[in-house]
């Protein structure tokens, strides 16, 4: 039982790390992204009209937003680390099985 609450916080752990570094990441590219577009805007008005200007961006952030979302739909599950997949097996739902049956037995007991 005890492998599993450490699995449980171990995936808390990442999660909040990886959390906190992508909405980090995702501040600095935005601020990245709307200076590339206005530098980009003004090249291609220059170049040809506003109207061009805005259907290529426009054209450029979707297909950029298709390919992220197809990246994300083919990307593996990550794996448990060696140490910790070892302890999740049998033995740790079958003693967790055991625990919550005592439990059960205890509780009974107290209301007959």
């Amino acid at each position: 039982m005890i492998a599993l609450l450490e699995v449980a916080e171990w995936r808390a752990k990442r999660a909040a790390r990886n959390t906190g570094i992508a909405i980090f990441a995702a501040i600095l590219i935005l601020f990245g992204v709307v200076f590339l577009s206005i530098a980009f805007w003004l090249l291609l008005a220059e170049m040809r009209t506003p109207t061009f200007a805005a259907f290529v961006i426009g054209l450029s952030y979707a297909g950029l937003g298709i390919l992220i979302l197809g990246i994300l739909a083919i990307r593996r599950p990550r794996q448990l680390p060696p140490r910790m997949a070892s302890q999740v097996g049998v033995a740790s739902l079958v003693e967790g099985f055991l625990i919550g049956m005592s439990a059960a037995q205890t509780r009974g007991q107290g209301r007959r």
